[in-house]
């Protein structure tokens, strides 16, 4: 189906934070169905699994490099954000920071991430804002500890986090996980596998939710090459309700509908009969991504030239200009959220003179270094091809 157009990635991190600088999750194998040739205690687990598939009508999918995926995801600001956990926390015989990425809340207030201890045992950590810097990081208690797990995020309820780990109850690779923080005890229930059709035999990353916008987001490597991940895009209400699947009645192989759908061989299929919704959450996806771009970049302009200055991306005659254009507006968002966050690191160094805080302002300071030149080449890039537009017309 036709992707959404001009859509900000407001929570994405830059091209300068790659996937994979820590712990890679197992390889997987890319030749077989991801149901099939299965060893025999898995395939019983799959079969009691199957039972349980969601209905989840999905609305949208991309393919794109997994090293890049989070500058993609398209979820607006109320979701939270994610970051690079080595900008944030530096390593030293005290702290492990391992996660492929930091999950930073809508209000900043509290940051999620994966720590490693010596027996390379793998848990949540969480720390939250205390004045200008970050207090101690502490575990999240009730969820355990694993092979390793990553990619934490918790739902605007502050209650429902949702996780990827290898464990031994899962199908192979990174399965997803949900699990609630209990108010009275202060401690996380068991965590429970998502089963179909969010988790595969392949590596499931992510699983995150924008109330705002209405839709859910699902980013894996079912049935792609090494370097590649798909997203897809679902109804939030879906998750949320969590009504079973069952295949229609009229097929004449319900088992092989059931498999195909928690494989999620096809989006249109599972948009049958449900246009009316489909068409509405994406009205109401794409107006919660243009009203947060129209509120960020009111107060930017494009210049093109001494005689030509911008201030909508609507007024670029070239669409790859405005294409970079677009992107940069979203790198200057960024730009001032690190910066804020580096003006708070001073004030932390300034006072405590810490060699841990003194880590972290070097690395963040870094960061910035790279945004800004990528900015700039940026900025040079949406003017050359908008003059060369012009020059055309």
């Amino acid at each position: 189906m036709k992707r959404i157009l001009c859509c900000l990635a407001l929570v994405a991190l830059p091209a300068l934070y790659t996937f994979g600088q820590h712990h890679q999750p197992k390889e997987k194998d890319t030749e077989s169905d991801p149901l099939s040739e299965m060893d025999e205690v898995l395939a019983q687990r799959i079969e009691e699994m199957l039972e349980n598939t969601r209905n989840i009508v999905f609305i949208d999918s991309l393919v794109t490099d997994k090293d890049a995926f989070l500058s993609e995801l398209r979820l607006s600001n109320d979701a939270g954000r994610f970051t690079n956990p080595d900008i944030l926390f530096s390593s030293d015989e005290e702290q492990h920071v391992v996660g492929q990425c930091a999950f930073v809340n809508s209000l900043s207030s509290a940051v999620y991430y994966t720590q490693s201890d010596k027996s390379n045992e793998y848990s949540l950590y969480a720390s939250f804002r205390n004045g200008g810097s970050w207090a101690v990081p502490l575990p999240l208690q009730g969820i355990g500890s694993f092979p390793y797990v990553d990619f934490p995020f918790v739902a605007a309820d502050g209650v429902t986090l949702y996780f990827s780990a290898e464990s031994e109850d899962g199908l192979g690779g990174l399965d997803l996980y949900v699990t609630r923080l209990n108010a009275e005890t202060r401690q996380y229930v068991r965590p429970e596998n998502l089963g179909f059709p969010f988790n595969s035999t392949a590596n499931d990353y992510m699983l995150a939710t924008d109330e705002n916008a209405g839709i859910g987001v699902l980013v894996t490597d079912r049935r792609q090459p090494d370097d590649k991940v798909c997203i897809y895009w679902f109804i939030l209400d879906d998750l949320l309700e969590g009504t079973p699947y069952s295949p229609p009645a009229s097929v004449e192989d319900p088992d092989a509908v059931l498999r195909a759908y928690a494989d999620i061989s096809s989006i249109a299929t599972t948009q049958k009969g449900k246009e009316q919704k489909v068409n509405k959450v994406l009205l109401q996806w794409k107006d919660a991504l243009q009203t947060e771009q129209i509120a960020e970049t009111e107060q930017q302009h494009f210049i093109i030239c001494d005689k030509i200055i911008y201030k909508t991306l609507s007024q670029f005659k070239s669409s790859e200009a405005r294409s970079s254009a677009a992107r940069w507006a979203e790198g200057e968002i960024l730009l001032r959220q690190m910066a804020a966050e580096t003006d708070l690191l001073r004030h932390d160094y300034a006072i405590t003179r810490s060699i841990k805080a003194q880590k972290r302002l070097q690395n963040l300071e870094n960061a910035l270094l790279s945004l800004r030149l990528s900015q700039q080449s940026l900025a040079k890039e949406f003017r050359q091809k908008e003059l060369e537009k012009l020059g055309n017309m």
